[in-house]
């Protein structure tokens, strides 16, 4: 993890599973300004982030700026020195430990589905991502370390059933475990213990230093498990969704973090007439017109870029602007909440 920097990557994959511009950051630290005018530029709903645990006034400040945050969970990491222990690789008693096969992606995916079935991760927390979305990604995600470069996944059977399965990773001089569960039907019967296992001797042959592994702090069986092997703490992060949802343009409240107050629908209404020589036509029904502030709304001359907003809220007219100086650097966020009169340039004076 770094220092805050364009740090913001688009995820494909979430983007795709949840039909909305889900970008992610890992950050060492962050400035709020740069942040939000990231999230802007890149149209994003949701921003996944995470930043080493502990306090932050990450979620008041950007919460501050507009775009709802919610904290989606902690991350605790685990690591075990291949250097400094010895590694024991036999599996209990009646558990065979092999690679998967693309053959055996019909069965592994079945499992997945089960055992990260109600699994409190962090797109739990999130209102916005699909809890059934969610977990289908986990199977497609398991099944897509068969035959890969660098990933593989263990698979635990007893009488030629899988039973278990742990994936992994390789990066430089580290195995990292990534997914790793049971059934339900075999727990406490060493079988997870033997994935482990079988991993640290995986890593082992690899001829890499140590092997990781994380869970939600939460999970505590599993870390006493990852202790008894081996394993310390040494790691914790925390999960932020930023549902900032500038693409899908569902509404939410903003205040100008200057001023620390709401700024109503009259304001930026009268704003937008002395500042940019737009005219309103009709009248606010219903809510205010909210608007984010990024640099004070400071007299001069201004471009708005007014759309309707795309999706669902379409057929509301709800309207979604962008406010920007003579450099092009995004000044305010305008949204509708209710209906908007409708905004036109006036005639050249």
């Amino acid at each position: 993890m770094t220092p805050y920097g364009a740090a913001l990557k688009y995820s494909a994959l979430d983007s795709e599973r949840f039909g909305l511009r889900v970008f992610r950051a890992s950050v060492a630290s962050f400035d709020s300004t740069e942040f939000v005018r990231d999230l802007i530029a890149a149209d994003c709903d949701v921003a996944i982030v995470r930043m080493p645990a502990g306090p932050s006034s990450f979620a008041q400040e950007i919460t501050a700026m507009g775009f709802p945050v919610v904290h989606a969970d902690t991350l605790v990491y685990y690591e075990c020195s291949l250097v400094e222990r010895a590694i024991a690789v036999t599996p209990s008693e009646g558990v065979l430990i092999d690679r998967a096969l693309p053959g055996d992606s019909e069965e592994l995916s079945a499992l997945v589905d089960l055992v990260f079935q109600d699994y409190p991760s962090h797109y739990a927390a999130n209102e916005h991502f699909d809890p059934a979305l969610a977990a289908a990604g986990y199977a497609d995600w398991a099944v897509g370390f068969i035959d890969s470069a660098n990933r593989h996944v263990l698979l635990a059977r007893i009488q030629d059933r899988i039973v278990g399965f742990l994936t992994l990773e390789v990066r430089e001089q580290t195995v990292e475990i990534v997914l790793n569960g049971v059934h339900p039907a075999w727990t406490g019967r060493g079988v997870y213990g033997s994935l482990v296992r079988a991993a640290k001797s995986y890593a082992g042959r690899e001829g890499v230093a140590r092997i990781i592994v994380s869970t939600q702090i939460s999970n505590i069986a599993v870390q006493r498990a990852w202790t008894r092997e081996g394993f310390r703490l040494y790691a914790a992060y925390d999960t932020f969704h930023v549902n900032a949802l500038l693409r899908t343009g569902i509404p939410f409240r903003v205040y100008n973090w200057e001023t620390q107050r709401h700024i109503s629908g009259n304001d930026i209404l009268h704003a937008l007439q002395e500042c940019l020589g737009f005219d309103a036509e009709g009248s606010l029904q219903g809510s205010s017109l909210d608007v984010v502030v990024l640099n004070g709304m400071i007299p001069g001359k201004f471009d708005l870029v007014m759309r309707s907003v795309p999706g669902a809220l379409a057929q509301s007219q709800y309207l979604v602007g962008c406010l920007r100086d003579a450099k092009h650097a995004t000044v305010a966020i305008v949204r509708a909440v209710g209906k908007l009169a409708t905004l036109t340039e006036a005639p050249p004076k």
